[in-house]
């Protein structure tokens, strides 16, 4: 059994601002079934990750139950 039910991953290679959108700032996810996959951006004109909009997702995710 694993020890946990989620995992999640970021690689990040990049230093500009919290709001810069950054082509090495990437997400992994990972369960019980479900082999590593990338987590894309939430819709925006921003085609990658922000630093922001990371921690507010991963904030949204673990208050979430």
């Amino acid at each position: 059994m694993p020890q946990f039910e989620r995992y999640i991953g970021i690689d990040y290679a990049g230093a500009k601002t919290p709001t810069d959108s950054l082509p090495g700032l990437r997400m992994h996810a990972a369960d019980w079934v479900l082999s590593p996959r990338e987590v894309p951006p939430p819709p925006s004109p921003r085609k990658y990750w922000t630093r922001r909009g990371l921690a507010e997702w991963l904030a949204a995710e673990l208050s979430g139950g």
